[in-house]
């Protein structure tokens, strides 16, 4: 995988992490596994998963787009 090394984005290159965002995404990856946190997650019905942010982005992406077809379908506005 190929990070930057700074402490913020590359303008040029705005799809690349820096290593601080990896290793964020590695420990929070590392806990979601635990059965510690499996179990808490477990008792408030939530499905513990360990992704990296590109398979999240994934799932955003296409929840956001099942619901905006259906919005359309179903045509809802927004009131002002």
């Amino acid at each position: 995988m190929l990070v930057t090394t700074g402490p913020a984005l590359v303008p040029a290159l705005p799809d690349t992490p820096t290593i601080a965002e990896d290793k964020l995404n590695a420990e929070a990856k590392a806990i979601s596994q635990t059965p510690a946190y499996r179990e808490r997650m477990q008792k408030i019905h939530v499905e513990a998963v360990g992704d990296s942010p590109a398979e999240f982005k994934a799932l955003i992406d296409a929840g956001s787009e099942k619901l905006g077809s259906l919005i359309r379908k179903i045509d809802i506005k927004v009131e002002q």
